[in-house]
C-alpha cells in the first residue's frame, strides 16, 4: 500500500513538473514576442525621429544646407547635403536592435528612383524619394513594421495590418485630382460635410500651409465613429492645385463631401462604401486612383 501510495505520488509529481515546463514555455515565447514587437515599435519610431529631424534641419536651412537619411541593413544615417558620403564627419548614425533587420536585399527599401535614402527639399520639405522603409525581426518575417515617407515629407509608422508592398486596394484610399480655380490661400475654407449624423468641420487653409502647400490631417467624430483623413496639395495654383486625399475604408464609413469656400460647387464626394465620385464643380477633374 505504501508503494502504490509513493508510486501515485512520484506521478504527481512529474505531472506537476510537465505543467511547470509547459508554462515557462508558454512565459518564455511571450516575453520573446513581447520584446520583438516592443524592439520593432522603439526602432520605427526612431526612425521616424531620424526622419523627421532631417526634415526639420532642411526647413529650417540649418547650416544652408538640405539633409537626408540613408538606410542600410542595420542601421540609418542622417547626413547633411543633397547625397550620403559614409565618411562625412556629421554623419548622425541610428543603430537598430541587433535583433532587427531593414532587408535592403528583399523589398525592405521601395523609394521613389530605386535608391536607399530620402533627401528634403529646401523650403519645401518635400522628398521625390518617396515611398516605404521596412523593419523586421532577423529570426521571424512574418513580424514587421512599415515606415511610409510620403512626398509631402511627411512619415507614418505602420502596423502590420499595413497593405502588402506594391499593392493597391480600390476603396478610395488614395486619390489625386486637379482644381483650376485660383485658391485664396489667405481667405478660403475646406469643409467636410458628413452624413449620420449631419457634421460639418471647416479647415481653413491659412492655418496648414507648410512651405507653399497645404497640408492637413486629423480625425473628425461623426456620431460615435472616428473619420481619419488626410488632405494635402501637391501643387497648390501653380498654375492649378493637384490635390491628394487619404481616406482609408477601414477607419472610415460616413458618406463624405468635400467643398471650398471659394464657390458653390463640391471638390469631391465619398459614399460609405469607399466609392468615389467626381464633385459638381466645373473646376474639379475626374479622380484618379493612386
Amino acid at each position: 500500500m505504501n508503494k502504490k501510495f509513493e508510486s501515485f505520488t512520484l506521478i504527481e509529481v512529474l505531472v506537476a513538473i510537465a505543467i511547470i515546463v509547459i508554462l515557462c514555455s508558454i512565459a518564455v515565447g511571450s516575453y520573446f514576442s513581447f520584446r520583438g514587437q516592443s524592439d520593432l515599435d522603439t526602432n520605427a519610431q526612431m526612425i521616424l525621429n531620424a526622419l523627421s529631424l532631417a526634415q526639420s534641419k532642411t526647413l529650417a536651412s540649418e547650416g544652408a544646407s538640405n539633409y537626408g537619411v540613408h538606410f542600410e541593413q542595420g542601421e540609418c544615417v542622417l547626413f547633411k547635403g543633397s547625397s550620403y558620403s559614409p565618411v562625412a564627419s556629421d554623419n548622425k548614425i541610428y543603430s537598430l536592435s541587433s535583433r532587427l533587420e531593414i532587408p535592403v536585399l528583399d523589398s525592405g527599401l521601395d523609394l521613389n528612383g530605386g535608391g536607399s535614402e530620402a533627401v528634403f527639399a529646401r523650403l519645401t520639405g518635400n522628398t521625390s524619394q518617396f515611398g516605404t522603409v521596412k523593419i523586421q525581426l532577423k529570426n521571424n518575417s512574418e513580424k514587421y513594421r512599415i515606415i511610409k515617407i510620403e512626398s509631402s515629407g511627411k512619415a507614418a509608422i505602420k502596423g502590420e495590418d499595413f497593405l502588402p508592398l506594391n499593392t493597391r486596394l480600390t476603396d478610395s484610399r488614395h486619390i489625386h485630382f486637379t482644381y483650376s480655380r485660383n485658391i485664396d490661400t489667405v481667405n478660403e475654407i475646406i469643409t467636410f460635410t458628413f452624413d449620420d449624423p449631419a457634421t460639418t468641420e471647416d479647415i481653413k487653409i491659412s492655418n496648414f500651409i507648410e512651405g507653399d502647400q497645404f497640408n492637413w490631417e486629423g480625425i473628425i467624430t461623426v456620431g460615435a465613429d472616428d473619420q481619419i483623413l488626410h488632405i494635402h496639395t501637391h501643387r497648390l495654383n501653380n498654375p492649378d492645385t493637384l490635390f491628394s486625399i487619404h481616406r482609408d475604408l477601414r477607419y472610415n464609413n460616413k458618406s463624405l463631401t468635400i467643398s471650398i469656400s471659394g464657390e458653390a460647387g463640391s471638390l469631391i464626394i465619398y459614399n460609405p462604401d469607399g466609392q468615389v465620385l467626381k464633385g459638381t464643380s466645373i473646376f474639379t477633374s475626374e479622380p484618379e486612383l493612386q
